[in-house]
């Protein structure tokens, strides 16, 4: 009840630098600007690596979608078309 705003933000931020993807998204980000060549042996593994992301995420998502329970059709409707 007493919380801050500024504690609520460090929560976040402490809670995001827990995410895997964020640290391979700037890892990958620094490596494109420098123009690093990264060579076959890693490349290839790390590209179907990333073509199973989305489809993987898509598969979690329907996993976690299917224990909610719509309780009041209207608000979900609602809140799904924003």
């Amino acid at each position: 009840m007493g919380q801050c705003a500024c504690c609520d933000s460090r929560d976040a931020i402490s809670e995001a630098l827990k995410v895997p993807a964020i640290y391979g998204a700037v890892l990958g980000l620094i490596f494109n600007l420098s123009q690093v060549i990264v060579p076959d042996l890693l490349f290839n593994p790390l590209q179907l690596i990333g073509t199973m992301v989305i489809p993987l995420n898509l598969l979690v998502l329907g996993h976690r979608l299917a224990s909610v329970r719509i309780t009041d059709l209207s608000a979900t409707t609602l809140v799904s078309c924003l």
